[in-house]
Order: structure tokens, then C-alpha cells, then sequence
């Protein structure tokens, strides 16, 4: 197989993921997550997770799985900064919605907003900081991502 067979034009790209796809795109407020919102956000569950892990006594369990935590999310900020990164190329070239992007983008957000929300209460807390409605593997954005890499146009597999 030649790989001018395995290219895909964009505008085709587009067509099919509209006709695979025929939801509204979410009001673009929901998805605005820029690079300089990272770091706030990255500090402020560092910052309360360290406080959770001083409050155990050294060497116990909860010690150990809240020290676990805290590394597990500052990898999750590390990712959520990857994504927003390959999401920002993607609106460039008009793709903001039907990207692999904008579901990972989502799934991690949302994984981070569930940790936030523990701390909700803290004064440092954003109300920024909540899951995005339009994001994630759940929503029929994404099943309807899956149909376009599957559908009679030969993409499967390609992904």
C-alpha cells in the first residue's frame, strides 16, 4: 500500500466528521484552557496533597497512598499540558472538536477536577476549576470520533 493511499485530505476529514458527527460544537468558553491555567492549577493540588501527606503518620498506609496520589496528579498535569498543546494545533487547522485531542484533553481535566473538588473548600480553590460537560470519553463527541476511524470510508485502523 503507497502512502499516498493512507493520506487523508483535511476538508474530507471534515466532511466525514460532520456527517459522522452531526452535534453542535460546544460554546467555545467550554474547552478555553490555555497553558497559563496549568501551572495555577498544578501548584494549588501539589500544595494540598503535600498538606494531606504531612498530616499521616510516616511510614502508614494512607502516608503511602496519598504520596502515591500526589505523584499520580502532578504525571496527570504533566499529560493535561501535552494535550492542550496537540489541542491548540488542532483549532489551528479546524479540528478543535473532532480531535483524539479534545477527548484525552477532557478525560484528563476531568480526572483533575475530581481531585480539586476534594479541596473545593480551600480559599485558594478556582471555581474555574470543574469538569467540562463537552469533554471526556462519555460524551457522544467521542463515540461519534470512533465512528469516523470505522465507517464504510476505509479509515479503520488508522487511527
Amino acid at each position: 500500500m503507497s502512502t499516498s493511499e493512507w493520506a487523508i485530505d483535511l476538508a474530507e476529514l471534515k466532511a466525514e466528521a460532520a456527517r459522522c458527527n452531526p452535534l453542535p460544537d460546544p460554546p467555545r468558553s467550554a474547552l478555553e484552557i490555555t497553558a497559563a491555567e496549568l501551572e495555577p492549577l498544578r501548584a494549588f493540588l501539589a500544595a494540598r496533597l503535600r498538606e494531606a501527606v504531612a498530616a499521616q503518620p510516616p511510614g502508614s498506609p494512607t502516608r503511602r497512598l496519598l504520596n502515591r496520589l500526589a505523584r499520580l496528579t502532578d504525571l496527570d498535569c504533566l499529560d493535561l499540558e501535552n494535550h492542550v498543546s496537540a489541542w491548540e494545533c488542532d483549532r489551528e487547522d479546524g479540528l478543535a472538536w473532532q480531535s483524539d485531542a479534545f477527548i484525552d484533553l477532557g478525560t484528563v481535566w476531568n480526572s483533575l477536577m475530581d481531585t480539586a473538588a476534594i479541596f473545593a473548600d480551600h480559599p485558594d480553590y478556582l471555581p474555574r476549576w470543574r469538569r467540562l460537560p463537552y469533554a471526556g470519553p462519555e460524551h457522544p463527541r467521542a463515540r461519534s470520533l470512533d465512528k469516523l476511524f470505522t465507517a464504510d470510508g476505509g479509515h479503520e485502523g488508522r487511527r
